[in-house]
């Protein structure tokens, strides 16, 4: 079963990203519960089949917002561990911060897989120890 995780999210920044674009925040995070639905039916990431799901690489996809008249242009980016079958909330941004969060959302995700991979040594050291 697919979860979501906020573990390694950007929690002031999505506070205040929330506060002042609420109706994109608010449709990202619907967008995320439709992506989540999908996974738990069965589909691959790499085969989601919505238009605001994009791959960014590196296991980073962004989410767009839907369905929002004369929005303010928003991504939730989130980076999708198979293994652990985790969406894990990285950040949120708009066009003007695009690059900089593909950036820091890459460099994310490297931590996390270093650290996903040290857990997985040290669970594999304990069952054999």
């Amino acid at each position: 079963m697919w979860i979501e995780s906020y573990e390694f999210a950007d929690a002031n920044r999505m506070k205040r990203y929330a506060k002042k674009h609420r109706r994109e925040y608010v449709s990202c995070f619907a967008n995320l519960a439709d992506v989540l639905t999908a996974l738990n039916n069965g589909a691959a990431v790499t085969a989601i089949p919505y238009g605001f799901f994009r791959s960014e690489h590196e296991d980073v996809y962004r989410i767009g917002q839907t369905n929002v008249k004369h929005p303010h242009e928003t991504r939730l980016y989130v980076y999708a561990c198979v293994i652990r079958t985790t969406i894990y909330i990285l950040t949120v941004g708009d066009k003007s911060t695009q690059q900089l969060d593909i950036n820091a959302c890459h460099a994310k995700a490297r931590e996390l897989k270093s650290q996903l991979a040290s857990q997985s040594q040290t669970d594999t050291e304990n069952e054999n120890g």
